[in-house]
């Protein structure tokens, strides 16, 4: 195999290069050198937080079958994110001080290891659909939904830093979004600015809707607060499909 960014010759046994130091990207579970899944993961959470932009690179030369390889790996890291966020919840109680951990804690918290790989699955192909939609909205015709998919699944490499106690919730959000913009990038070959511009005009189009209503509201002589509570909701509802 050959370095797909400078053409050098790579050992059986590496995934990067000693000329450029580009890191290729593993996950043909099918291959020889990637009978191991644990080890294919590790790889690339490695790749990714050294280089992601070198590795988002390759998932524009990857065929969806590497979609399922993917979300295998979102799902993985999810389930470390998951297990730890509930470790925390018990040993770093944030109320009801005077009660054991445990009587502190729902039982169906514990359902969250059963239920949230699937809302996962579902949040990270709303998250794809937005970013297929949003790129052809824009006339930007590089780049597939299976890419998209891939690059929401892997950017779940952000939320392994919950495993830090505390600050590891913003440490995630802030590399989680850090991560979709190079992602997005890279994939569909555009600008920074331009990607931030895709993410957040549709936030820019419900503020501009909502300054629109507040606007008649005030001049109509209705009460503001019914239309504050449904803005609450809605954006409660949209906020419920970001990924955890």
């Amino acid at each position: 195999m050959n370095c797909k960014k400078c053409g050098t010759p790579l050992p059986s046994a590496s995934n990067s290069c000693s000329v450029c130091g580009c890191i290729s990207l593993t996950g043909d579970y099918g291959t020889p050198q990637a009978q191991e899944p644990l080890k294919v993961i590790i790889e690339n959470i490695t790749a990714i937080l050294i280089s992601p932009k070198d590795f988002f690179m390759r998932i524009r030369e990857q065929s969806k079958k590497s979609t399922s390889q993917a979300l295998v790996f979102a799902l993985f890291c999810a389930g470390i994110a998951i297990s730890a966020e509930l470790l925390w919840s018990y040993l770093i109680p944030t109320d009801h001080t005077h009660l054991s951990p445990i009587a502190q804690q729902s039982p169906l918290r514990w359902s969250n290891l059963i239920y949230s790989p699937l809302t996962l699955l579902f949040k990270l192909f709303f998250l794809a659909l937005f970013v297929y939609g949003m790129a052809a909205v824009f006339r930007i015709k590089r780049g597939n939904f299976a890419q998209s998919l891939q690059l929401c699944a892997y950017c779940q490499v952000a939320f392994l830093f919950t495993l830090i106690p505390v600050a590891g919730e913003f440490v995630s959000t802030v590399l989680w979004v850090v991560l979709f913009v190079i992602g997005i990038s890279t994939v569909y070959r555009i600008s920074v600015g331009k990607t931030v511009l895709i993410i957040f005009s549709p936030v820019m189009v419900l503020l501009f809707i909502a300054l629109i209503l507040f606007s008649l509201t005030l001049f109509s002589g209705f009460s503001t607060h019914s239309l504050f509570e449904h803005l609450l909701r809605f954006s409660q509802t949209a906020l419920d499909f970001m990924p955890e």
